[in-house]
Order: C-alpha cells, then structure tokens, then sequence
C-alpha cells in the first residue's frame, strides 16, 4: 500500500474507491484553491476559466462559489 499524504483525482469513482480506503483527496480546483492561498497563483478567476475553456468539466456554481470564498 503507498503511504501517500494526499491523492489528486478529479474522476468521482476513483475519488470514492481513494476516501474508502482512507486516503486524502483533492482534485483540480483544490490544488488551485491551494495554490491561490499560498500567492502561487495570482488570478483565480482566470485560472478557473481557462481550465474551463480547455474542457473542464465544472459547474458554473462551483466556479462562483469558489470565486467568492478563495477571492
């Protein structure tokens, strides 16, 4: 078994198979999220949209509400 600190999946299934075996996950959004909250990355907003543009697949609620808390 690896003895990982934290799994980056973005894939639902995965995600649940990772926190039923007890790993930390974060996906995407939550390394920009991170990132953003270290000043590693200056414009959130942009980041979010272009990962949109590129094929994303995210709600526009998710991207609003993650705007208004990470600011």
């Amino acid at each position: 078994m690896t003895q990982a600190d934290l799994v980056v999946l973005d894939d639902l299934q995965a995600r649940l198979v990772a926190a039923g075996l007890g790993l930390r996950v974060t996906g995407t959004l939550g390394i920009l999220a991170a990132a953003h909250r270290r000043a590693l990355l200056a414009d959130l907003a942009a980041a979010l949209n272009a990962l949109q543009q590129a094929g994303f697949r995210v709600t526009p609620e998710l991207i609003t509400r993650m705007i208004a808390t990470e600011g």
